[in-house]
């Protein structure tokens, strides 16, 4: 068979088959799967050669530096909770050592007569209170109306005791009203500038009060202390610092007057723990 004729017999055939694969497909399915077949068997193996290498590379790439292991973990942890502990017994010492100031420098209040406590929030909307972390479930022995001090200085009175928390209204509440002393500390002792003052609560952190001026009075100046000096506080608070002077001029009301802003002695944002003196113990 010459060339020619051998060429033209493959076109003939592919012209068989083509014809065979339009009008049957069903015919041509097996070579095509076998085909396929033959294919898959011969790249899976590359495919699974060049996946295991892909990961090897991943990992050495990706490796952590000294790997945790289990020993090292545990040590981990034992380090923070030493550290959560020396924080905690930190605070406790603090508390402690504030407990025995108030106990020395208020006359007759032992240190069963307060419950320390930490401050742990503050009201919105102009309403100047605070929330302590000490409920019934602590001490049933908070009632409304306990005072509070801070710093060795009065803040303020409970409102509300709940399981956990006891809610307190400060002493710059507009709702809150005092009869206090105007003093003025002195190298060997105190001046008395009033003793008839009526402290006003005048939100956020703020009070006023009206001071009659009277023959031979001394004026008041910034720098000047009131002391609670009211019996509707236990006795045992009375000339408890309230505030500082922090500005005098003359009464918008009458000249015969001064009018007085007075900061809290203490900041109560500034304050992480308070102590409520217990209404069972006066």
């Amino acid at each position: 068979m010459t060339p020619h004729r051998r060429f033209w017999l493959l076109i003939a055939a592919a012209a068989v088959c083509v014809f065979v694969s339009a009008r049957r497909p069903q015919v041509m399915r097996p070579p095509r799967a076998l085909v396929s077949q033959v294919i898959r068997a011969v790249l899976t193996p590359v495919s699974l050669a060049l996946t295991s290498l892909q990961t090897t590379f991943n990992r050495f790439l990706h490796a952590r530096p000294g790997g945790e292991s289990p020993r090292r973990a545990v040590r981990q942890r034992y380090r923070n909770e030493i550290a959560l502990l020396v924080a905690r017994t930190a605070a406790l010492e603090h508390i402690l050592r504030e407990s025995r100031m108030i106990s020395r420098d208020f006359p007759g209040m032992s240190n069963t007569a307060l419950r320390i406590a930490n401050v742990v929030g503050f009201s919105s909307g102009g309403v100047d209170t605070c929330t302590l972390d000490q409920g019934w479930r602590d001490d049933r022995s908070i009632q409304v109306g306990d005072a509070v001090v801070a710093r060795l200085a009065l803040v303020g009175r409970v409102i509300s005791v709940g399981p956990e928390t006891s809610s307190v209204r400060l002493l710059t509440d507009p709702r809150m009203k005092e009869n206090a002393w105007i003093v003025r500390p002195a190298p060997n002792g105190q001046i008395t500038i009033s003793t008839q003052a009526l402290i006003e609560g005048r939100g956020r952190g703020r009070m006023a009060c009206q001071l009659d001026e009277s023959i031979n009075s001394i004026p008041p100046q910034p720098g000047d202390l009131a002391l609670l000096h009211d019996h509707e506080w236990p006795a045992v608070i009375n000339g408890a610092v309230i505030g500082v002077v922090r500005r005098v001029r003359p009464s918008d009301r009458t000249s015969l007057r001064w009018s007085l802003r007075i900061r809290p002695r203490v900041d109560m944002e500034q304050t992480y723990h308070a102590a409520i003196v217990l209404s069972s113990r006066r």
